[in-house]
C-alpha cells in the first residue's frame, strides 16, 4: 500500500514524534511510505527517499493559513501525481490547509487530530480566565475570549475554523484522535472520528526512583502549559514545608512568558536546561523522581506521559483533557491547575509516597501502556480501519 503523509513541521512537538513513529510502523509492516513537510527543523538530514521538503517563504507561510497558494499547490500536485498514493494522511497540516485540501480531496483521506482545533478556534478550549470551554458551538467565543484576543482576531479565527470544518466534513474520510475524550467531542460536532491511541515504542528502561525528588518538565514554557504557576507553587511549598523538591525545566521559552520566567529562574531549586533533542528525554527521565504535566489548556493525549510510563516514572498532571484519561485509576497523581491547594496536595502526596505505592502506580501505567499503546495493538487498529475503507 502506498501511503503519503503531509505535515507542517518535521520537528516541533508531540505531533511530529507521532509522525516519525507512524512512518517506522508503516515501513516495518511492509508499506510504501512518503512524507511531505513544509517547515524544516534542525540541520538533521532525513532520508530523501521518504521525506520530501516543499520550501516556502515567509509571505506564503502567513497567507497560506487563509487562502490557497498556487505555487504550493503546483509543487504538491507534482509529487502526489508521481507517487500516486492509495491513502493520504494529514498530520497536523494547518499552515497550508486550503492549498493541501484542494489537491488531495479526490484521494482516500485520513486526518490525525492532535489538539482541540476542530472545536476551538484557539485550539486550547480555554476561556480568558483559564477555565475550561466546551467549544465554539456551545459557548460565545466573542464574549468569553475577548479578555485575551480582539474581536477582529476572534472573528477571523472563527471564519477559518468554520471553513476547515466544512472542508473536513466534506472531503476527509475519517479523523483519528488518540484520546476517547476528544474523539467523542469531535463526533458531537459532526466529524467522522474514531479513537486509535497513540503508539509507543518498546519499553526503554527499568528506572529506580530518584531519592532527591527531582521533578521534570518537558515542553514549551508558556502560560497555557501551566508550568510557571506550578514552579511558583513548588517554590512556596519548599519554603513553607522546609522541603527540597527541585524542578528541571526543558524546552523553548515563549517570548510572552519570558518576564515571568525570569522571576523564578534564580531560585536554587529551579534548573532550566534549555531546549533538548527528543532522544535526550528518556535519559532525563531515568534521573528524576517524577514528571509533571501541569497544562492549563486541554491536552489531547500527551506523548510525554506515555514516555514516562515506558520509563517507569510516576506522573503528576492537571485535570485537563486526555491527561485525566491517562492518569486515572491510580496511574498517576491529578490536580486542578487553577487551585494552588490541589497543587500543594499533589506535592504532599509525592513527598510522602512510600516506595511500594510508587511502584504500584508505575506498574499501573505500564499495564495501561501494554494494553493500549503497543505497536502491535496500534498497527492492528490502524490496519483494520484501512482495510475496511479500501
Amino acid at each position: 500500500m502506498r501511503i503519503l503523509l503531509i505535515c507542517d513541521y518535521i520537528e516541533y512537538g508531540g505531533a511530529e514524534v507521532y509522525m516519525h513513529t507512524l512512518i517506522k510502523i508503516l515501513k516495518k509492516n511492509g508499506q510504501n511510505v512518503k512524507c511531505i513537510y513544509f517547515i524544516p527543523g534542525s540541520n538533521k538530514t532525513y532520508a530523501s527517499d521518504t521525506y520530501v521538503h516543499i520550501k516556502t517563504n515567509n509571505i506564503e507561510k502567513i497567507v497560506g493559513k487563509f487562502i490557497r497558494v498556487n505555487r504550493i499547490e503546483k509543487r504538491l500536485s507534482e509529487i502526489i501525481n508521481t507517487y500516486n498514493p492509495e491513502t493520504i494522511i494529514l498530520n497536523s497540516a494547518y499552515h497550508y490547509y486550503f492549498s493541501i485540501i484542494h489537491v488531495v480531496k479526490k484521494y482516500h483521506l485520513v486526518n490525525i487530530i492532535h489538539d482541540y482545533r476542530p472545536i476551538c478556534p484557539n485550539a486550547n478550549c480555554l476561556h480568558s480566565d483559564d477555565t475550561i470551554c466546551s467549544g465554539y458551538k456551545d459557548e460565545n467565543c466573542y464574549k468569553l475570549c475577548h479578555g485575551k484576543y480582539s474581536y477582529i482576531h476572534i472573528f477571523l479565527k472563527r471564519i477559518n475554523s468554520k471553513r476547515i470544518e466544512i472542508f473536513n466534513q466534506k472531503w476527509v474520510d475519517v479523523n483519528i484522535a488518540p484520546s476517547k475524550t476528544l474523539a467523542q467531542k469531535c463526533i458531537t460536532y459532526g466529524y467522522r472520528c474514531i479513537c486509535i491511541h497513540n503508539p509507543m515504542l518498546e519499553k526503554t528502561s527499568n528506572s529506580i526512583p530518584d531519592e532527591n525528588k527531582k521533578i521534570l518538565y518537558v515542553g514549551e514554557i508558556n502560560h497555557n502549559k501551566g508550568i510557571l504557576e506550578f514552579a511558583n507553587c513548588l517554590i512556596r511549598y519548599n519554603k513553607d514545608h522546609q522541603k527540597k523538591f527541585s524542578l528541571i525545566m526543558a524546552g523553548k521559552i515563549d517570548k510572552n512568558s519570558s518576564a515571568e520566567f525570569r522571576k523564578i529562574i534564580h531560585n536554587e531549586n529551579i534548573n532550566y536546561i534549555g531546549q533538548i533533542a527528543h532522544k535526550e528525554v528518556a535519559n532525563l527521565m531515568r534521573k528524576v523522581y517524577a514528571l509533571v504535566v501541569p497544562s492549563l489548556w486541554m491536552e489531547n493525549y500527551p506523548t510525554v506521559v506515555l514516555e514516562a510510563f515506558s520509563n517507569d516514572l510516576i506522573v503528576i498532571g492537571s485535570k485537563r483533557g486526555g491527561i485525566i484519561e491517562l492518569l486515572s485509576d491510580n496511574r498517576g497523581i491529578l490536580f486542578d491547575p487553577l487551585l494552588k491547594s490541589e497543587i500543594t496536595e499533589a506535592l504532599d502526596k509525592l513527598q510522602t509516597l512510600p516506595p511500594d505505592k510508587y511502584n504500584e502506580i508505575v506498574r499501573n501505567g505500564q499495564i495501561y501502556l501494554n494494553e493500549n499503546n503497543s505497536l502491535e495493538i496500534y498497527w492492528s487498529n490502524f490496519l483494520n480501519y484501512l482495510n475496511s475503507k479500501l
